[in-house]
């Protein structure tokens, strides 16, 4: 999904593992990604936000965005339950600066 698009081999490893967690999540509750709604992608995320910094659950929701993006591209879906969930907030990270 990610190949060609100039992303890190440590990001596409990332992605990787999240979506492994996610397909792990799925199978132990007998969903699938053709039958995945809204609510049940917001439950997932909801039960990671508690474990989980924002910025990691930021980069899951960005690989499952992607993943959905190509299902419904590729017409495996006729929707993207991705596209309602909105991002975490994430904490303003103050610029790192040399020092002499």
């Amino acid at each position: 999904l990610w190949i060609g698009k100039g992303l890190s081999p440590n990001t596409v490893a990332s992605y990787a593992l999240d979506l492994t967690r996610t397909f792990d999540w799925l199978e132990a509750r007998h969903l699938s990604l053709l039958s995945l709604d809204a609510v049940d992608l917001q439950t997932f995320l909801g039960e990671r936000e508690s474990r989980y910094k924002a910025t990691s659950t930021a980069r899951l929701l960005s690989a499952i965005r992607k993943l959905f993006q190509y299902l419904y591209q590729e017409k495996y879906r006729t929707d993207d339950p991705s596209a309602v969930l909105s991002s975490p907030k994430l904490p303003n990270r103050l610029p790192k600066y040399l020092t002499e």
